[in-house]
Parts: C-alpha cells; structure tokens; sequence
C-alpha cells in the first residue's frame, strides 16, 4: 500500500502551534507535579549519593516514572482538547494510572535496546581497535590518527544514525500506549513509522531545535549573570530541581510531535486503505456489483441508478429486479453474497491480522 509523502516543516509547524495552544497545562503539570517531585528528591539527598548507586538509581526511576505519567496525562489533554472537549488536570492524571505500568514496560524496553545498540556499536569499534593493534598497524603515531579518524566516521557517524532510526522507529509508543489504549506499543509505533522514519527523524529536528534555543538562552543568561545561587548551579551542572523541571516541561511540549504524527500517520494509512479499496471496486465491476446488492436492501429498484455505472453484463444483473416467486427464496442467497468475503478467502482470515483498537 503506497503511503502519502509526510511534509517536514508543515509537520513540524503543526507540532508547535499545538504546544502553543497547549501550552498552559503543560506548566500547570510541571509546577504541580514536577516541582514538587524533583524537590523531595533533593531534599531526600538521592542525587548527592555519589557512594550510594542505588539512591541516585532509585531517583532516576522517580524521575522516569513522574515523567512518563505526566506525559500520559498531557497527550490525554491534548487529544481531548483538539476533539473540542475539556478535562482537568486531577482527572487526566487518574485516568492515566492505568496505563502507566504499561508505559514505564514499553519505555524500559525501548532504553534497553537502545543500550544494546550503543553496546554494539562500541564493541564493534572496540574490536577492531584490539584487532589493529597486534597487528602493528597503529604503532605509527601518523596511522593512530587515521585509525581513530576512520572509526569516528565509520563507528560514529554509522552508529549514530542506526541508533536514531531505532529511536525513531519506536518514538510513538507514547502516544500509541496512551491514545490508543495498547498495552505493547513497539509494533504499532515500527508499523506506523516504517517508509517514513527519515521525514519522522527530520521533523523531530526542527522541533527539537526550535525547544532547545530558550533552553540555550536561558543557560546563557544564568551563565552571565554569576550568580551562585541554587537555581543557577542547578541549570549549570545539571541534575537539580530547575534542570528536571525545565526539562520535564520542555517533554511535555515535545509530546505533541509524538501526537501530529500519529494523527497524521494513522489517519494516512486509513486514508490510504479507503482510497485502494474504491481502486478496487471501480476495477473490478464484479465487486461494485456486490456492494450494490448489500446496499440495495428490500428494494430491488433502489440498485438501478447506481448500478448504471458499471456498464455490460453485470449492469444488467444489478438493475435487474428478481422475479416474484424467488424474492422469498433468493433472500439468504442474496444476503450470502453481499457478505462474503473476496478471493474465496474465509471471513475468519480477513480479520486475523487486523489491529484491535481499544
């Protein structure tokens, strides 16, 4: 099935007009949530444990787990508020605790495949640095600097892009786990990017690019002023209340590319479906004729304007009204052949690899 083209920069024009309008529940999240978070993780002294592992592990997952439920409560926001609905924010944030373990197991797995790639990648490299090594080649000074050149343009650059189509390729398990109610959402979320990962990849860029510059400006600013305050050792050296928060926020707001381009890709392939089948109907005379007779009900007159397009034999069947004494007898014949399925193939079949909706 041939999939429309997905514009970039309408695509991420979109993405930032729907944060803009959603902008407000995302603060109001933060401040309410987010805050109050990262705060008690600080004053818990979780992410000081430099000699305790398990404390600043147990604040990663802290971290992880408010992250994820108050990206689920947004996109909830989102999709209510764009079907022209409303819902508060103590009430997307209850409903969401269903799916919640369901987004932290999707997540998890997409981290840790992701960190099996990067694994891969670096023992690829390391491997043929202790395979070169033996072999004399980097025992020139000139030949280590190429060496090193070489796999920075292979193992980096090569590396760096199949780990982006990987994040890529499940960046919609989000909004697929949240919206559409699935519990594992790596499938639909590949599903639904494949053919389209590059133009996924360059939307989320420009998006990207557009949150960070107030991230770099403020840093910028805090930088400039020289000020030791907490806030501003927290924006410089990372890991504070105002870093979580302000990432935390700028999350949020990138959720909504999550959101247009499952929209947009969903919609496409549903779009796509309907436009093959009515290709299909109109090839085949055979098969409008079928529709016209599940469609013309009691009233065999009803079948003559419509299929007056179909043209030949089948035209003439179509329109032709069935005789009086097999009206009756014919009804279970009739209803038999405007159900049943094309190709000969069973019904059972034709529903057996269709995605259920919940």
């Amino acid at each position: 099935m041939a999939r429309p083209p997905l514009p970039v920069f309408a695509t991420a024009a979109d993405a930032l007009a729907l944060m803009w309008r959603h902008l407000v529940p995302a603060i109001l999240l933060t401040v309410v949530i987010t805050v109050p978070v990262e705060w008690a993780v600080e004053v818990a002294g979780l992410r000081r444990g430099g000699d305790n592992p398990l404390a600043l592990l147990l604040a990663t997952l802290i971290s992880v787990a408010a992250t994820a439920w108050l990206a689920a409560a947004y996109l909830r926001i989102v999709a209510v508020r764009e079907a022209g609905g409303t819902v508060g924010l103590a009430t997307a944030l209850f409903e969401q605790l269903d799916c919640l373990p369901w987004l932290l197991l999707n997540l998890i797995a997409v981290t840790v495949a992701l960190l099996a790639a990067m694994a891969v990648v670096g023992g690829v490299a390391a491997a043929t640095v202790t395979t070169l090594l033996p072999l004399g080649l980097l025992h020139d000074p000139s030949a280590v600097g190429l060496a090193l050149l070489l796999l920075l343009l292979v193992f980096g650059g090569g590396g760096a892009v199949w780990i982006g189509s990987l994040a890529v390729r499940w960046s919609l398990v989000t909004p697929v786990v949240v919206l559409e109610g699935r519990r594992w959402g790596l499938e639909r979320s590949s599903d639904l990017t494949r053919g389209r990962r590059w133009r996924c990849m360059q939307v989320m860029a420009v998006v990207g690019t557009v949150l960070t510059v107030p991230t770099i400006l403020l840093l910028a600013v805090a930088v400039g002023a020289g000020d030791d305050g907490e806030i501003v050792r927290s924006l410089t050296t990372g890991g504070g209340p105002a870093t979580q928060a302000l990432f935390g926020l700028t999350g949020l707001l990138f959720a909504n590319t999550g959101y247009r381009l499952l929209t947009l890709l969903a919609g496409g392939d549903a779009d796509a479906a309907e436009r093959e089948t009515a290709t299909a109907t109109a090839d085949n005379p055979a098969l409008h004729v079928v529709e016209v007779e599940a469609n013309r009900g009691d009233d065999p007159g009803a079948a003559t304007d419509e299929a007056a397009g179909v043209g030949g034999h089948e035209a003439d069947e179509a329109a032709e009204p069935p005789a009086e004494g097999a009206a009756d007898g014919d009804a279970d014949e009739d209803h038999e052949l405007s159900h049943a399925p094309p190709y000969d193939q069973p019904a059972d079949d034709l529903n057996a690899d269709r995605p259920e909706f919940r």
